[in-house]
Formats: C-alpha cells, structure tokens, sequence
C-alpha cells in the first residue's frame, strides 16, 4: 500500500479596512502607501478606474499621481453586472501584466463600485500570488460588501458570481 499524508494549512486572515476623507488630496498619501509591506523610491501603481468616476474624478487622479511622481497606468472599465465576465477580468490582467507589476511593492488601485472591485479582485487573485491591492469603493454596495469583504465573483453564463476566489489581500 502506497503512503498517504494529509496536508494541514492554515493562512491567518488579517488585513486593515481604513475610512479616508479627501484620498485624492495631494497632502494625503494613504493611497500611495495603502497596500505596501515594503518602502521603494520608485512609485509605480496600476489604477483601474469605473468610466464614470474616471469622467467625474479622473484629472483630480492624474493629478494626484503626477504630483507625487508615481508612474501609472490608469485603465478605465465601463462595468455593470453585463460586464463582470471573465473577458473584463482578463483585461485587466492583460494591463497588469504589460506594466509588470512587482506584487509586494507595488499594488493594483481599484476605484468604482462593487462589480469594479470584484473584477479586480479576481484580477489580481488570478494573477501572483499575494498581489496586493487597494479598494476605493465609490458606491454603498462597493462601501459595505466588496470593498471589505475577503471574496471576488464574477458572472458566469447565467449565474451570478459564479466564478470567484476567497482572497483576502
């Protein structure tokens, strides 16, 4: 008879939920340093944007990021529920990917709603392990579900949330 093992793992789940006022103001660097284990000089930051809020806060953004030197890619995604497929997610990764995203210094910024966090989420879990990121939820379901909950779902043929990760980075 062939051995058998049983393998036990455990990761512990501890990540912090901040409430911040003003994130995008040019004195405030909660967004440049959320996410981080490790300090760098060089700031480089994939920012995923929903298409409204790119619209109505979009060079507030860039003017953030410019004014603190940060290299950036900022991709805008129009989403709704018809939008959270696997097609957005690997868009996403897609644009991650080219920017080469180093995951323990530099992580991926999500800012819309709840579908907009879920897409990134599952980005980012499907993507290295442990690349972090950091949620800016603009909507209430963004603010109570998905911008603090440990899972991602994305819609799959009929179902909703079908497919998804329990990821809490």
């Amino acid at each position: 008879m062939a051995p058998i093992w049983n393998v036990n793992s455990v990761l512990p789940v501890n990540y912090q939920v901040k409430m911040i006022d003003n994130i995008f103001s040019i004195d405030n660097p909660t967004l440049l340093t959320g996410g981080t284990q490790e300090c760098s000089n060089i700031l480089r930051r994939v920012v995923v944007v929903d298409e409204k809020v790119y619209q109505l806060y979009g060079k507030k953004i860039r003017d953030y990021l410019n004014f603190h030197s940060v290299n950036y890619k900022i991709i805008s995604l129009s989403t709704s529920e018809l939008t959270k497929t696997i097609d957005a997610v690997l868009h996403v990764v897609q644009a991650i990917d080219e920017f080469e995203v180093t995951r323990r210094q530099e992580p991926v910024i999500a800012i819309g709603g709840g579908v907009l966090l879920d897409i990134v989420g599952l980005a980012v879990s499907l993507y290295r392990r442990s690349t972090r990121w950091v949620r800016i939820p603009t909507t209430l379901i963004g603010l109570v579900d998905a911008g603090v909950g440990a899972k991602t779902g994305i819609n799959f043929g009929h179902h909703k949330n079908r497919i998804g990760t329990y990821f809490p980075c």
